[in-house]
């Protein structure tokens, strides 16, 4: 069943929470060198074909029969749901580092400058600035990859999902696998043009998404039996499971390719609620854990540069100091996040008046 209006799927805000965490113990095992879960990257390509999947609900919505506006107010619209949180997650990190090594105004005017190319983004084109948050890759990621594939989701319709989507998503996830041997991959030029292989575990789950959605969209009109409710239930956690025992166990190779077939179902049952829990799941509340992912994605990593704040001979000791560092900065951000989009609506008719005019709708 596609999602109704209103209708809020709440099994999929927690799993962007457990993908958010799961990135979170990664990030810190590989800081202290030991395994806490040494594949915890791959909840990455999870993140993507979530996007995909609702790139293609804009896509289907979408009454505009212009595509290139079309495209140009989806990318908007998908830069300001998060523009807020980057910037206050900028800013925490800038403030951090100004705390803790007393930096000099210069060095502070510096890195406000290299942040620009993080908070547009544009990382992943090569330009790399000063990559406060130490995440935002997968933001420019997003974009660049949204930038290419929803403007051909909408001229080539069937087409495109149909036949582009899976032969691009095998083909870029099984050459990331074969030749870099796991999916663990942001910058290297390794696909004979000089692009950063980060696009392309985008454009791959973007793509993955996509068919999602179609899968869900021809399955809609099967009603399913509550046994049968119960055996997707099982299916969920069988592949959650399997994603787990993966990132938990298994060392960085190709191994990473099977676990995109898990998430697919994984994802499936969620958003189509299939399963027994899925299908009943909806609460407003749970809007804070889907909300909470994005600000524990960008602020959990920028603590690698500061490690002698949480460095201890006990690794548990460790873990809860990184822990509580990252808590108090996603509250931080979280505050001047409000405060921003407060400060955002207050400004826009001014600008929109004085600056851009009654004719522009950027600014709406």
């Amino acid at each position: 069943m596609l999602q109704k209006s209103g209708y809020r799927n709440s099994s999929i805000d927690i799993l962007k929470f457990i993908f958010a965490i799961s990135i979170v113990l990664f990030h810190f095992g590989s800081h202290r060198e030991i395994n806490i879960l040494q594949g915890g990257y791959i909840f990455v390509e999870g993140f993507f074909m979530i996007t995909g999947y609702f790139m293609m609900v804009s896509a289907n919505k979408t009454t505009e029969k212009c595509i290139g506006k079309d495209t140009l107010n989806f990318i908007k619209h998908k830069y300001l749901s998060f523009a807020p949180t980057l910037i206050a997650s900028v800013i925490i990190a800038q403030i951090i580092t100004i705390i803790i090594y007393r930096l000099s105004p210069t060095a502070i005017a510096l890195d406000l400058l290299n942040s620009v190319t993080e908070i547009i983004p544009l990382q992943i084109t090569g330009i790399r600035g000063s990559a406060l948050t130490a995440v935002a890759w997968y933001l420019s990621a997003m974009m660049i990859a949204l930038f290419i594939l929803y403007p051909a989701a909408r001229k080539f319709g069937k087409s495109f999902t149909h036949i582009f989507c899976p032969v691009v998503a095998v083909m870029i996830y099984g050459i990331l696998c074969k030749e870099v041997g796991f999916l663990n991959t942001i910058t290297e030029y390794d696909f004979f043009i000089p692009v950063q292989s980060g696009i392309f575990r985008a454009v791959a789950g973007i793509c993955t998404g996509c068919m999602l959605y179609e899968c869900i969209k021809a399955t809609e009109k099967y009603k399913v039996s509550r046994f049968g409710e119960v055996c997707f239930l099982g299916a969920e956690l069988i592949s959650l499971a399997f994603i787990f025992f993966v990132a938990r166990f298994l060392p960085k190779t190709y191994y990473d390719f099977y676990t995109l077939p898990a998430f697919f179902v994984l994802l499936y049952c969620c958003f189509g609620r299939k399963s027994v829990i899925s299908k009943r799941f909806s609460f407003n509340f749970t809007k804070f854990f889907g909300t909470a992912s994005l600000i524990i994605y960008l602020n959990h990593n920028n603590w690698k540069y500061h490690p002698d704040i949480f460095y201890r001979d006990s690794v548990i000791l460790s873990f809860v100091i990184y822990l509580l560092l990252v808590i108090g900065a996603c509250v931080a951000v979280a505050i001047l996040t409000i405060l921003l989009r407060k400060f955002w609506k207050f400004i826009k008719k001014p600008l929109k008046k004085h600056f851009v005019g009654e004719a522009s709708d950027f600014l709406q």
